[in-house]
């Protein structure tokens, strides 16, 4: 189904507290209130035009923007930078709260492919990489959730994050490859050098 020429009418569910209501395109097909506690309402609507799967992947991806635009215009009220070198706290803390974002709404395994997906890149072309990410301008953001998740402990003191061997390696490999960057051509994360 991930074609662009097999078209369908898909059914879209959203759930909410019980106190929103989700808008959507379509018509309302019907609306489930749960007795769990907290109590949360789940909408179900049914595309009345067909569309292609990367429409959908496309609205996934249009999500986790506004999330991120969300986030740092939440933040953006509470702090205001002194100076442009200390946008990097906007970045990061909305970027954190992207992170939680996808962890909630898409589930860990995506959480941890996206991230993985940018760490092999920095690994293989770190210099290419780190250009496409200063010119989308999400390389502070990144590199800030990075350095915060390989810090973050449990009460037992063991790593919260990169559990498995093999992801602790990837992400140290990552790591290195941009030692091999000229220092000069990396001024917007001079802060990780």
């Amino acid at each position: 189904m991930d074609d662009n020429l097999q078209r369908c009418c898909y059914d879209l569910e959203f759930t909410v507290a019980s106190n929103l209501v989700a808008i959507s395109s379509g018509t309302l097909l019907y609306q489930v209130l749960s007795k769990d506690d907290p109590s949360c309402k789940t909408f179900v609507y049914r595309l009345d035009v067909p569309v292609t799967a990367g429409w959908i992947s496309l609205t996934i991806e249009t999500r986790i923007k506004l999330a991120y635009a969300l986030a740092r215009q939440w933040f953006g009220v509470y702090i205001t930078s002194e100076t442009p070198n200390d946008d990097w706290l906007l970045d990061g803390l909305a970027g954190f709260l992207t992170d939680t974002f996808i962890k909630r709404f898409l589930g860990n395994n995506e959480a941890r492919y996206r991230r993985y997906k940018i760490v092999d890149a920095l690994y293989y072309n770190p210099s290419f990489t780190l250009s496409i990410l200063q010119k989308l301008g999400v390389a502070t953001e990144i590199f800030n959730l990075w350095f915060h998740m390989l810090q973050q402990t449990k009460k037992s003191g063991a790593r919260a994050n990169s559990k498995r061997e093999h992801e602790k390696k990837v992400s140290y490999l990552g790591l290195t490859s941009l030692l091999s960057l000229p220092a000069q051509g990396a001024t917007y994360c001079a802060w990780c050098f």
